[in-house]
């Protein structure tokens, strides 16, 4: 049986070099040379696919309906992946794998999803987000729900903890965006022909005014 690595702290430390990378990461990557064809992929039959076994039926019911809410009222697919280790492949490899298995593209500037990757056996976990996101949640703050939310309940063992306090922060900075397709409220400057046409329409008010006071 497979040990974990002991703190996540140091998972964390890991993360700072990583931030101008496409997905925000948090663990040890080790060097090790697993080939791709080595490695099976979970299939994706629902937001959440726990395979690492580490949340209640209840918990992970409760995640697939707010998730399923998300992508229904927000356009924004996320999905919770959690699994022992990622041998033989690296964390960022492995995560890779998983964005093709599911057949979707993260370099899709259209495409809207979060991957939400658990290695537990390994103290790794990962935060990847396609293009589509990168506006609305940045590796700098993806780093910030990671440090506030996340890590510290991971390090206490507490995972079910840790995956709901980071996915209700998620939908926080989701509902705080815009609504898609509709553009925020801007002040707008009158031009020379909106003057002009409130000056004519002024002129014909005070004209009927006196024709009516003339006629008294």
């Amino acid at each position: 049986m497979r040990r974990r690595r002991r703190g996540w702290l140091a998972v964390w430390i890991g993360l700072v070099g990583l931030l101008a990378g496409g997905a925000v990461s948090a663990g040890a990557q080790g060097d090790q040379e697993g080939e791709a064809a080595e490695v099976v992929i979970p299939e994706r039959t629902a937001y959440v696919v726990d395979r690492a076994q580490v949340l209640r039926d209840e918990v992970e019911a409760g995640l697939n309906r707010a998730l399923a809410r998300v992508e229904e009222e927000r356009g924004v697919r996320i999905y919770v992946l959690t699994v022992p280790f990622t041998e033989p492949l690296p964390l960022k490899k492995y995560i890779r794998r998983v964005w093709e298995s599911w057949g979707l593209n993260k370099e899709d500037p259209q495409l809207r999803t979060l991957i939400f990757l658990v290695a537990v056996e390994d103290g790794q976990v990962m935060l990847s987000t396609s293009e589509g996101l990168k506006g609305v949640l940045p590796d700098e703050r993806l780093a910030q729900i990671l440090e506030r939310s996340i890590l510290p309940a991971f390090e206490r063992g507490a995972f079910e903890e840790g995956m709901v306090r980071g996915i209700q922060e998620i939908i926080q900075v989701l509902e705080e965006e815009s609504t898609p397709g509709v553009r925020p409220f801007q002040e707008r400057r009158l031009s020379a022909v909106d003057l002009l046409g409130i000056l004519l329409a002024l002129a014909l008010v005070a004209a009927f005014v006196w024709w009516i006071n003339a006629s008294a």
